[in-house]
């Protein structure tokens, strides 16, 4: 299920084929089926609004399961861990710390792997989402958000000793979770053809994901491209920033906004 680097995950497209089979049922064995593929749409009234020379493209991440690019990296952190022998289902408890789209994604998938699944949040976090996660089934601990981080890894670290086989993601400091970008999301953009000389590729999008996208997948595939631009929204910070890393270096400039 996890898929190798530079094949994507089809989703919903795998669904459609029948693989001549004649088969007319179009139905997903598991949830995790459906994560992977979305679709690309060009905004040409927005480039043609605009005046710009180039096209634009959007990709709507509404087509995961939870509706969130997200989905991809609870995906893979949890098949990561699996695939190294980390964690087994109806043993092992997952626990994480998180402020939504992601922990709503691990509970998904933990749930139906049949994973215990325990989420962390601060208590001045979204009220939505820590209403939906205990709904989808994770048993969710509010911290004093006057403790800030240090609240947060102090609570996991309880729960450590407190509950049995724990295994903690770790989303922030977990490979695989800037991997299931460069594995899957990136390997779905068609932005480089045989002939073209040359490009340039900005990616505008929340927090730093996609920027895992544009550093490794782009750069890794595209040799002709040796710098690019990200820009995203700090989530410590607010600011909008652009980001560049694709030749090996890191820059990044805060802007206001």
């Amino acid at each position: 299920m996890g898929g190798h680097y530079g094949t994507g995950r089809r989703g919903v497209p795998s669904l459609l084929q029948d693989g001549g089979t004649g088969q007319d049922e179009h139905i997903a064995s598991d949830v995790t089926q459906l994560i992977g593929w979305t679709p690309l749409i060009e905004l040409r009234r927005i480039a043609g609004k605009e005046g710009v020379g180039a096209r634009i493209v959007g990709k709507i991440e509404a087509y995961q399961p939870l509706c969130s690019v997200k989905d991809r990296s609870a995906l893979r952190m949890i098949e990561d861990a699996e695939e190294k022998g980390l964690i087994s289902p109806g043993v092992t408890t997952l626990v994480e710390p998180t402020s939504g789209n992601l922990g709503l994604g691990l509970v998904l998938i933990a749930l139906s792997k049949g994973y215990r699944f325990v989420a962390v949040m601060p208590g001045q976090y979204s009220l939505d989402k820590q209403i939906l996660l205990r709904y989808m089934g994770a048993e969710l601990f509010i911290t004093d958000p006057t403790l800030g981080f240090p609240g947060i890894t102090d609570k996991v670290e309880q729960l450590k000793k407190e509950l049995p086989n724990v295994h903690v993601l770790n989303q922030f400091s977990n490979p695989a979770n800037p991997n299931a970008h460069i594995r899957w999301t990136g390997t779905s953009f068609p932005i480089v053809k045989e002939g073209h000389g040359g490009m340039c590729v900005i990616l505008v999008h929340q927090s730093y994901s996609l920027h895992h996208v544009a550093g490794k997948s782009f750069g890794c595939r595209t040799p002709r491209i040796s710098g690019g631009r990200s820009m995203g929204t700090s989530s410590t910070t607010g600011k909008s920033c652009w980001k560049t890393s694709w030749s090996g270096s890191s820059e990044c400039r805060l802007r206001g906004g």
